[in-house]
């Protein structure tokens, strides 16, 4: 099981370039890090989520509006 979780955490970051310009940055990144925190362990959907979101707000936060930075 821990062996099946680490390659799928790894194809999960060969992925994540790929679908970037396909789907955008926000709805990629979402999806991707509740699939990533899946093969961390994580099996709690409600506390997942919570922390995609926090992650998509902060990032928006600093990148996009603190800094000036688009993201894909």
């Amino acid at each position: 099981s821990s062996d099946l979780s680490v390659l799928l955490a790894a194809v999960l970051i060969v992925l994540y370039p790929l679908l970037l310009p396909r789907f955008g940055f926000y709805p990629t990144t979402g999806v991707w890090l509740l699939a990533l925190l899946w093969c961390a362990g994580q099996r709690n959907i409600l506390w997942a989520l919570v922390i995609g979101l926090v992650f998509l707000v902060v990032v928006k936060l600093v990148f996009q509006m603190a800094m000036g930075i688009p993201l894909p």
